[in-house]
């Protein structure tokens, strides 16, 4: 049995070959987590060179990463929506071959979700780059004069996977985020806003405890997912960024999941979570519990507090405030008409080595339900242990004033979930 987390921290030839040997031998693995301390380097040129030009109530050139994604796609509807329109430009930073194929890329992909109009095109901009490469991957010309017009910068685009190693997200996730940063110096200073995860809470020392969005991100050990470890690597380098002069906001989104509509990107650890244990039929009782923060909700509240002056320099968790426990999320999903038994975890993880990802959707996850290793430590914890509480205090104070809330999710959510599921292929109610 390999871990596909092991074999992907040298993925040569040779690399993988002595992986291979090492299990066949038996030993487990010898390999170090990331000092992610040291990986907190950001190139002392990247500051900012002149002062901020206009207030960011005055701003609307936006540059976006990620608008082909699940949140993206709702980012660009919920920026239209509180920014005015008056001179309001979406530049749109995608990997495409053509301008015009990276606009179809962005519509179609907001047509998805159901969150296209077409009075929005007006205010796309596409630009054909990629974050993970030097100057955005933009010619000098073309970089120039972006550095020179935007004024505001999103950083919402990741690798999100949770099996690859750090070194295989870094040069998207970490990389990336630097590349960002650059921009947003270069040129006219512009306003930055990273969009981090609420999983850089996710070590040892965390558990139980509540935590708060100002709170200092001090340990860097112990992280269940690599994927996290490069959120808390780009938040320490957005840090220095600030420290140097940049305006910038960090927005720590919780679990994100679908809308009211029931539109869903079965990708995350919930979504298979629950198409998993459906496909299954079986559950281990756990005291884990879930801060399902639907995707509109985390647009709406990004939008509207990067337009705020006083989220210059502060971090805000755009979590759910009410998280649903395992217990309660299994009961609802029986109610809607799909039987699921509770088994000891031992059997369920048994069940879930033997299954496969055509059968069930969290099979690709199964190393995760490993003991785990030093450098890979698993999610166990999370299932078994104390959970973490979310402060919400500062991101709710900007939010007062507004109807931007985040809705329950209830057994309306909930069955609206399991349609689209069910719609998709995904699941199957006996009827």
């Amino acid at each position: 049995k390999l871990d596909l987390r092991e074999d992907l921290r040298d993925s040569s030839v040779i690399g993988i070959t002595n992986y291979i040997h090492s299990v066949l031998s038996g030993k487990r693995s010898s390999s170090k987590p990331v000092n992610l301390k040291e990986e907190c380097v950001l190139d002392s040129a990247i500051r900012p060179t002149k002062p901020y030009a206009l207030p960011v109530t005055d701003c609307r050139k936006i540059l976006l990463t990620g608008a082909t994604g699940f949140l993206g796609a709702h980012l660009i509807e919920a920026l239209i929506r509180h920014y005015p329109h008056d001179g309001l430009e979406l530049h749109c930073l995608v990997r495409a071959d053509s301008t015009e194929h990276a606009l179809e890329r962005v519509i179609s992909n907001m047509k998805h979700y159901h969150c296209w109009d077409d009075s929005y095109k007006p205010f796309l901009h596409p630009v054909i780059g990629d974050f993970s490469v030097y100057h955005l991957g933009l010619s000098d010309p073309i970089y120039t004069f972006l550095s020179n017009r935007i004024e505001i910068v999103i950083q919402n685009g990741a690798l999100l996977n949770f099996i690859f190693p750090y070194e295989y997200l870094k040069p998207t996730n970490v990389d990336g985020t630097a590349h960002t940063l650059q921009f947003a110096c270069d040129g006219n200073p512009k306003y930055y806003n990273f969009i981090s995860s609420y999983s850089v809470y996710d070590t040892p020392n965390n558990l139980g405890k509540r935590v708060y969005e100002n709170d200092p991100l001090k340990v860097s050990r112990g992280f269940s997912l690599a994927y996290s470890e490069t959120k808390w690597v780009s938040e320490k380098l957005v840090g220095i960024a600030k420290s140097r002069g940049l305006k910038a906001a960090i927005f720590r989104p919780g679990d994100i999941v679908g809308t009211s509509n029931g539109i869903w990107a079965v990708e995350d650890m919930v979504s298979r979570m629950i198409v998993g244990i459906i496909q299954m039929k079986s559950v281990p009782r756990s005291s884990y519990r879930t801060h399902m923060t639907p995707v509109d909700y985390v647009a709406e509240a990004i939008a509207y507090i990067s337009r705020r002056p006083e989220a210059a320099g502060e971090t805000f968790n755009i979590v759910n405030p009410k998280p649903m426990s395992m217990r309660e999320l299994v009961y609802q999903i029986r109610h809607c008409g799909y039987p699921i038994q509770y088994i000891p975890f031992l059997l369920w993880r048994r069940r879930l080595k033997a299954a496969n990802s055509t059968s069930n959707s969290l099979a690709m996850l199964e190393c995760l339900f490993e003991s785990g290793t030093e450098s890979n430590p698993g999610i166990l914890r999370h299932f078994a242990g104390r959970n973490t509480s979310y402060d919400t205090s500062h991101t709710s104070l900007l939010l007062n004033a507004t109807d931007i809330k985040c809705p329950p999710i209830d057994r309306k959510m909930i069955a609206a979930y399991l349609r689209y599921f069910e719609k998709n292929g995904y699941i199957r109610k006996k009827h």
